[in-house]
């Protein structure tokens, strides 16, 4: 009896022992096999999860630049170069800019129709500004005196004591027509310059100048930036307005500027071969780029999706100003002058290529006729003259191929699409731009 106990023992230990061994094993098997904790990754092992991740599902942008770009990936930050990036993970991450971009814009615009309710979205020189936000370069006066109403203005006395006399001249201010000699007022206004007036003494006086601003859309000055689209078409008189296009796929896929058709009803489009009737397939009202499809066979042109290089040579072709130069094809060329468009925009980028009133849409191409972007804007001679004191020497913009590589995915025509990301030299660039730009008509 005792040997029989003393052996079940030893065997209920060795069970024992065997069973815990087991689960351990098991244990550390798991714990082998468990997906690494992402806090535990390094940063360079972080940047190869993304890299291969094509989901994007986790990814946003937390800031960007011409040239550089902070992304927020499973709860953590990467920064990338964008020169130093593949053309695969460049695409990805343009999207993911022109994403951000139109989220951004879309915030912008409904935080400018809760301040336009309020009256409190002001335009001065062809810029809008929103007075529910804190804006550095705009002053509050609170309980001011008007010294003198005028024609086109009020004379205010801004000093703190009555002892003192501090004049400003105020513009535009909301309550001018209520406005009367000794009324003590409160107002926000921008400085905008000086302003020279006449004393009773016949001496010239100058005084600090301040804008309090109209509601957009009613200022007597044009916005800076303006797109180079015509209002009206030499060619029928059922035409509206017209631009230029240029095919991105054999079967009859063209892009385009979203401004260039929206708002139309009927388009066509006009080449060496006829006219054809044009349907809008997609637009992306955000980044200004539509898609338009035609019936027949064309010439298209490859896309560009490789970085941009300042200083590199562009040229477009299209159809500007056709009521006075006609609607034969024009050729302009200049370099890439930025990486980046007004203020710094990142989705777009400046040009010397000289643009007209209907070059709008046309392709921007490398030397080798493949598409780096699209024209949309050129500065406003006028406004710049009022703003600048001098007149823009061939300062134009061009919508990059991120958003029209975007709308091509959108489109469901990427097969279709020839993309590049090699800077070619080919001796007939100029023929094959020619024979894929396209001038577009809208009817309304």
């Amino acid at each position: 009896m005792f040997d029989v106990h003393n052996g079940g023992v030893a065997n209920m230990k060795t069970w024992g022992a065997l069973i815990i061994f087991t689960l351990l094993a098991f244990r550390s098997l798991c714990a082998d096999n468990r997906p690494a904790n992402i806090s535990e990754l390094t940063y360079e092992q972080l940047k190869q999860m993304f890299e291969k991740d094509e989901s994007l599902a986790d990814v946003r942008i937390a800031n960007y630049t011409a040239s550089s770009v902070t992304l927020i990936y499973k709860g953590r930050h990467l920064n990338y170069e964008l020169k130093k990036l593949s053309t695969s993970q460049r695409i990805r991450i343009d999207e993911l800019i022109a994403h951000e971009k139109g989220l951004g814009r879309a915030a912008a615009i409904k935080e400018n129709e809760a301040a336009a309710r309020a009256g409190l979205l002001r335009e001065v020189d062809g810029v809008v500004y929103n007075l529910q936000k804190l804006t550095p370069d705009w002053v509050t006066f609170n309980n001011v005196k008007v010294l003198q109403k005028t024609d086109d203005g009020l004379l205010v006395d801004i000093a703190k004591s009555r002892y003192d006399l501090t004049l400003i001249f105020v513009k535009n201010l909301p309550q001018y027509n209520n406005a009367a000699d000794g009324d003590a007022i409160s107002f926000v206004a921008k400085q905008t310059g000086t302003y020279t007036y006449i004393t009773r003494a016949k001496v010239d006086k100058t005084v600090r100048e301040y804008d309090c601003g109209v509601m957009p859309g009613k200022a007597k000055m044009p916005d800076l930036v303006q797109a180079p689209d015509p209002k009206r078409s030499a060619l029928d008189a059922k035409w509206d307005s017209s631009g230029t296009g240029f095919f991105i796929t054999e079967d009859g896929y063209l892009a385009t500027c979203n401004h260039v058709v929206k708002g139309g009803k009927i388009f066509s489009v006009r080449n060496s071969a006829g006219t054809f009737t044009a349907r809008v397939v997609a637009t992306d009202e955000t980044n200004d780029v539509a898609i338009l499809k035609v019936t027949g066979r064309f010439t298209p042109l490859v896309v560009n999706t490789n970085i941009l290089a300042l200083g590199q040579p562009a040229f477009t072709i299209g159809f500007p100003n056709i009521d006075v130069q006609g609607l034969a094809p024009k050729y302009t060329d200049g370099k890439v002058s930025s990486l980046s468009g007004i203020r710094d925009d990142a989705n777009e980028f400046q040009i010397s290529v000289p643009v007209q009133p209907g070059n709008s849409g046309g392709p921007l191409t490398d030397a080798g006729g493949n598409v780096i972007g699209i024209i949309v804007a050129r500065l406003n001679d006028y406004a710049a003259l009022k703003r600048m004191k001098a007149i823009p020497q061939n300062v134009n913009y061009a919508v990059k191929t991120a958003p029209l590589v975007t709308l091509i995915r959108q489109a469901g025509i990427q097969a279709k699409v020839q993309f590049t990301s090699v800077a070619e030299q080919k001796d007939s660039a100029v023929k094959r731009v020619e024979q894929a730009a396209v001038l577009i008509l809208v009817s309304e």
